[in-house]
């Protein structure tokens, strides 16, 4: 079935986007970060967060590159590489 789909097609492939490449964006896995924390708050599974935290430290970990400046927070770099994707923004 994968074989049939069109590589573009956003109903038959789930990663699918034809705007921009998603892989740069650098707020998408940080909202991933924000999404494991609401989980856990409003489950209190200490198990379930025990899972995600390597994933969590991991993604972190990742967009650090990101802080050019060492300041603490990601710069864009003047291209829309964020998940307002037709927003061009530079700086923090």
């Amino acid at each position: 079935l994968l074989s049939s789909c069109s590589e573009d097609e956003p109903w038959q492939r789930v990663n699918a986007y034809l705007i921009h490449d998603t892989a740069g964006w650098k707020d998408l896995n940080l909202k991933f970060v924000l999404q494991v924390y609401r989980d856990y708050y409003l489950t209190q599974d200490t198990a379930y967060l025990q899972d995600m935290w390597p994933v969590c430290q991991a993604v972190m970990d990742s967009e650090l590159k990101f802080d050019t400046d060492d300041d603490g927070l990601i710069e864009n770099s003047g291209f829309a590489d964020q998940t307002y994707d037709a927003w061009v923004a530079t700086g923090a």
